[in-house]
C-alpha cells in the first residue's frame, strides 16, 4: 500500500516519531491534493492513506528513515488506517439511518453473509465482494429507490461510505429510449428499404432498429471470418415435458427479450446495424444420427436458434439446443435468459397468463445502453486515453509479425486451479489479482518496467438505470 507522511514543521531524529489522532488542518489540503492527483497520475501512484506524523524520522546521515515510516504503518490495521484515507471519504453529509439499515440488507444478500456481521466501516471487498457483487449491489439499490451506481461503490466500498454517496449524488435527467429514436429520422426510410431489397425485413416485420455498438461488429466481422464467437448449448429434456407449453415458454421469451430477435445487417449507405425483428421461432426437430443443421448465424440471419432433438422413433424430444452468437448475449445474461423461460414453464397454465413477478413485466432495452454509448463525448474519451496512455512503450505480448499473414487464432484451452489464501482478498479483489498476475507475467517476458494489454469489459457499470 502506498501511503504519504504529513508533517509540519517538526523533523529530525531527537523525538521519537508518532502518528497524530487526526489529520486536523490538513484535511482540507489532503482532499485538494487527493482530487488533483486523481486527474494527473495513474491511480497506482495516489497515495492510499495520508499519516499525520509529529515528525519526519532521519538517520544520523540527516537522510529520511524510511523503514521508521514503515514500521509506523504497518503498527496500524485496516479500520485504523480509515480516518486518514482520502479516497475512502465520501461526500461530507450524515447518511440517515434508514439508508445504513437498507444497504446493510442488500449487501449481506449479496455476500450470502448476515447482516449484524457487516459493520459500517467494512470494506465490501474485503468481506468477499467483487465487481459481480458491485454490479448487483448497485442494481438492487436502484429497486430499492437508492441512488448508487458501480463507480460509487468502488469509491466508497463501506456502508457509510456509499450512503453518503447516495445522499450527495446529483440525479442527471436521463431522457428515455424510444424506439427508431437512434437512427437519424431523414435516413430511417432508406435503411428500412435496404433491409427488405437485401435481407425480405419488411416495415411491418420491424420492431426497432439502432446502431451497433464497436464490439458487436468486431464479434460480426470474426464469426463472419472463422465462424468464432457462436456457441451451442445442449439441454436435458425432462421426460414428462409438455411440448406444446415448452413452445410456449420459449416463445414468450424471445418475446420478451427482444435481443434474442435481433439480426445484425449491413447496408451499403449505413454501415452495420442491428434490427429487432417481430415473429415466431422457426421450430425444427432433429433425430440424430442426422446432423443438427441450423441457419447459419451470418449476416440477416437469426442469431438465436432452438432445434428439438428427438431419440429414436419417439417424437417427444430427449433434449435441445439453444444456439446463441455472442453479439446478442454473454455468460452473464444466459443464466437469466434460463430462468426466465423455466420460470414461464412453471407458472403458465394451458393458456399464457400475464407474468406473476412485476419486474419480470418490464425489460430494460437495449437501446437505453446504446443511447447512453451513442452520447458519450469520444474526443474526451479520445484525448483521455492518449493523455494516460502516451508515457508507455511496452512491446506487445506476444510478439508477432503483423505484416506477414499470420493471424493469431485463439483454437486451445488451459485451466489451472489456484486457491487464494485468506489474506490474498485484503486490498483487492479477485479480477484485480488476476490482472495483477497477468501484468507480472507479461513484464517477466517483455523485460520491461510497465505492462499494457487490453482487456474487454461488459460495460454493466454504466450509469443506465435498471442496467443489470
Amino acid at each position: 500500500m502506498l501511503v504519504a507522511f504529513l508533517c509540519g514543521d517538526g523533523h529530525g531524529a531527537v523525538e521519537t516519531p508518532t502518528i497524530l489522532p487526526s489529520l486536523g488542518a490538513l484535511e482540507p489540503m489532503v482532499h485538494s491534493a487527493f482530487r488533483d492527483l486523481e486527474k494527473h497520475v495513474m491511480a497506482y501512484m495516489i497515495p492510499k492513506a495520508f499519516l499525520p506524523v509529529s515528525r519526519i524520522p532521519t538517520t544520523m546521515s540527516g537522510k529520511t528513515d524510511r523503514r521508521a515510516l514503515r514500521a509506523l504503518a504497518a503498527s496500524l490495521d485496516g479500520r485504523a488506517l480509515r480516518p486518514f484515507s482520502a479516497s475512502d471519504k465520501a461526500p461530507a453529509k450524515t447518511s440517515g439511518r434508514a439508508i445504513l439499515i437498507i444497504l446493510r440488507k442488500l449487501t449481506a444478500t449479496q455476500l450470502k453473509i448476515d447482516a449484524p456481521d457487516i459493520g459500517a466501516e467494512n470494506n465490501l471487498f474485503r468481506l468477499g465482494g467483487d465487481s459481480l457483487a458491485a454490479i448487483k449491489l448497485a442494481a438492487a439499490a436502484r429497486d430499492s429507490r437508492l441512488s448508487l451506481t458501480v463507480a460509487d461503490i468502488f469509491k466508497f466500498p463501506t456502508i457509510t461510505g456509499m450512503a453518503g454517496a447516495i445522499e450527495g449524488a446529483i440525479t442527471s435527467h436521463v431522457e428515455e429510449y424510444t424506439q427508431f429514436s437512434l437512427v437519424n429520422p431523414d435516413t430511417l426510410s432508406g435503411i428500412i428499404h435496404d433491409l427488405d431489397e437485401d435481407y425480405g425485413l419488411d416495415k411491418d416485420s420491424i420492431e426497432d432498429i439502432f446502431p451497433c455498438t464497436p464490439l458487436q461488429e468486431g464479434l460480426m466481422a470474426s464469426s463472419l471470418r472463422s465462424g468464432a464467437y457462436i456457441s451451442r448449448h445442449i439441454l436435458a429434456a425432462p421426460a414428462d415435458m409438455d411440448l406444446a407449453r415448452f413452445k410456449r415458454a420459449w416463445e414468450r421469451t424471445f418475446e420478451h427479450h427482444p435481443t434474442l430477435r435481433t439480426k445484425i445487417c449491413h447496408t451499403e449507405d449505413h454501415g452495420m446495424i442491428q434490427a429487432v425483428v417481430r415473429g415466431r421461432i422457426d421450430w425444427h426437430t432433429v433425430t440424430p444420427p442426422a446432423a443438427i443443421e441450423e441457419i447459419p448465424m451470418t449476416l440477416g440471419a437469426p442469431l438465436a436458434q432452438i432445434t428439438l432433438l428427438a431419440s429414436g422413433s419417439a417424437r417427444q424430444p430427449t433434449h435441445f439446443t439453444l444456439s446463441l452468437h455472442h453479439a446478442i448475449y454473454d455468460g452473464w445474461s444466459l443464466p437469466i435468459i434460463l430462468e426466465y423461460a423455466q420460470n414461464v414453464y412453471q407458472h403458465s397454465a394451458s393458456q399464457p397468463g400475464p407474468e406473476q413477478d412485476e419486474k419480470a413485466q418490464h425489460q430494460p432495452s437495449f437501446g437505453s445502453f446504446l443511447k447512453y454509448i451513442t452520447q458519450m463525448d469520444k474526443d474526451a474519451t479520445a484525448a483521455y486515453w492518449k493523455h494516460r496512455l502516451d508515457l508507455f512503450e511496452v512491446p506487445e505480448f506476444p510478439a508477432y509479425d503483423r505484416e506477414a499473414s499470420y493471424s493469431p487464432l485463439a483454437n486451445a484451452l488451459f485451466e489451472r486451479e489456484v486457491k487464494l489464501g485468506s489474506g490474498a482478498m485484503v486490498h483487492t479483489t479477485v479480477p484485480n489479482l488476476i490482472r495483477a498476475a497477468w501484468a507480472m507475467t507479461v513484464v517477466t517476458h517483455c523485460g520491461t518496467s510497465h505492462a499494457l494489454f487490453r482487456e474487454t469489459l461488459t460495460g454493466r457499470n454504466a450509469p443506465v438505470v435498471e442496467i443489470y
